[in-house]
């Protein structure tokens, strides 16, 4: 990391998993592979939504026939909307469970979750992010 902070696009591995889209079923983002890194950090964005989805990862071994595993991850919420008093800053981190975690309602609000690639099971290098969407 440089003196003024870490330059994404050159010492980070960025994927953009799930381009903008408007969540009318449930939508499971291209895997990404683990192997090689020690961590990813996943940044879930929301605009204006009715119900919110749902927000699960799921680890796998990307084989045939695919070993998948809902997984637990740790979650930063900032559910403040950024033109407002505070909406830059953060939540404390908050384990969650395989189970995932359902946002807040709110427009321009994101998540940011944290995972540790020592974390996922024993030969499952590959995660997936999935939102499983209400029916609006």
């Amino acid at each position: 990391m440089g003196a003024k902070g870490i330059y994404h696009a050159q010492e980070c591995h960025i994927v953009n998993l799930i381009p903008p889209v408007s969540l009318a079923a449930t939508t499971t983002s291209n895997k990404f592979n683990m192997k090689g890194w020690r961590h990813a950090t996943i940044l879930i964005q929301l605009g204006v939504h009715g119900a919110s989805p749902v927000v699960t990862l799921n680890s796998s071994d990307n084989g045939s026939p695919e070993n998948t595993t809902a997984i637990p991850f740790n979650l930063h919420k900032g559910e403040t909307a950024y033109g407002s008093t505070g909406g830059d800053v953060l939540g404390a981190r908050t384990a969650v469970a395989a189970t995932g975690f359902t946002p807040a309602a709110g427009a321009g609000i994101f998540e940011v979750i944290e995972l540790d690639a020592d974390t996922l099971p024993a030969g499952q290098d590959y995660v997936e992010v999935v939102l499983t969407s209400p029916t609006t």
